[in-house]
């Protein structure tokens, strides 16, 4: 759809702007894609061309403070973002630079072509290396509930985490884990309101890269499966490969109910792709996972007598069995596993076992003389 003139009464008058020619030039592909201008009073603004062809340029423009040029320079600010922060005008160019008029417009009634995709940023460096967003008739830039906020961080954070645990407890060397919690806890790199989507950073001074490598080869190629329509199992090398990445791509489907009916990630580590995760990937995954061995639920109870925080694991001694059980927690656990570690309390782990190690997602204390 090709840009037009609004309507007349949304007209500007053209003497409040200054001269076409860039002050600075933020992003050029043959010539001048984003860029600075100065008004006739003297405001620099921030230009993008919407369109162009030989003889007319569409440019919006908006309102630039130093804050905002900082941000969109260094990568925090997607170029939509900008283009929202203020007013924004629509301006038509001739091919000798001459204004031939300007209009007031909203970014959301201009055809999406001719606007930047929500959460693309000035320069292809400053890409997120992974992004979720989640979409949903009830989700608009104020009406955003905080379960919405926390479902999409959390599900992020477990996911990564999943297919990473899974690569340091199969691993051939034996490598033990280093701060597991490094490879998982991503820096946030910036928020978007419209719906709503987290942009995560790549971790840093990791000492050792390579198990958040194959952890995200995993999830790339389960999360392309289950946007896939087709009817093809999902390749793993065994039934444990299989199960960690069903486990961790469900986190990042949506939910069967509620303000979520779509996820879109996307980032450096989707290839620069964005997958649409409807809730159709969710029944997906779920129904392969009824088709594998269902995990073990176990419960033991014993005292704490190893914690190890930097990787959420521990051993659990003096169990009835009377033998050692190693373990994993959800970080939810963290601080009431800690207090019955170091009060010294006997307590009941439960969870589910995955290759010899229980996975714990609730725990309670024990009274003495119940032992």
């Amino acid at each position: 759809m090709s840009l037009a003139p609004p309507h007349s009464d949304r007209r500007v008058p053209i003497e409040l702007l200054g001269a076409a020619t860039p002050v600075k030039v933020l992003y050029e592909a043959e010539e001048p894609v984003v860029f600075t201008l100065n008004s006739a009073v003297g405001e620099r603004l921030l230009a993008y061309i919407a369109d162009s062809t030989s003889e007319t340029r569409w440019v919006l423009l908006t309102p630039c403070g130093d804050q905002l040029l900082d941000e969109l320079m260094s990568g925090r600010l997607p170029l939509r973002s900008a283009l929202e922060r203020s007013w924004l005008w629509l301006a038509r160019l001739d091919n000798e630079d001459h204004w031939q008029g300007v209009w007031a417009v909203c970014l959301d009634e201009l055809p999406s072509e001719h606007v930047p995709v929500p959460g693309v940023m000035l320069l292809p460096e400053h890409e997120p290396v992974f992004s979720a967003r989640a979409v949903g008739e009830q989700l608009g830039r104020s009406t955003i509930p905080a379960s919405v906020v926390a479902y999409v961080a959390d599900a992020t954070r477990k996911a990564i985490k999943g297919v990473v645990e899974h690569v340091l407890e199969h691993d051939s060397q034996g490598r033990p884990s280093d701060k597991l919690r490094s490879y998982y806890d991503l820096p946030t790199h910036h928020f978007e309101f419209a719906s709503f989507e987290i942009s995560f950073a790549a971790p840093q001074g990791l000492e050792d890269a390579a198990p958040l490598t194959r952890g995200l080869e995993l999830l790339r190629r389960g999360i392309e499966w289950a946007a896939n329509e087709s009817e093809e199992p999902l390749e793993a090398q065994n039934k444990q490969e299989r199960q960690a990445i069903l486990r961790a791509i469900k986190q990042l489907t949506p939910p069967s109910t509620g303000a979520i009916t779509r996820i879109d990630v996307g980032g450096q580590w989707m290839d620069h792709q964005v997958v649409k995760l409807h809730r159709s990937a969710r029944r997906r995954v779920q129904a392969e996972l009824r088709r594998a061995p269902s995990e073990k639920r176990a419960s033991v109870t014993g005292r704490l007598r190893e914690f190890d925080k930097d990787n959420l694991a521990f051993i659990l001694r003096h169990t009835a069995g009377g033998n050692d059980v190693r373990g994993s927690f959800e970080e939810e656990l963290y601080d009431e596993l800690l207090e019955y570690f170091n009060n010294d309390e006997l307590v009941c782990v439960m969870g589910s076992e995955r290759s010899g190690k229980l996975h714990v997602d609730a725990v309670t204390a024990v009274p003495e003389q119940e032992s």
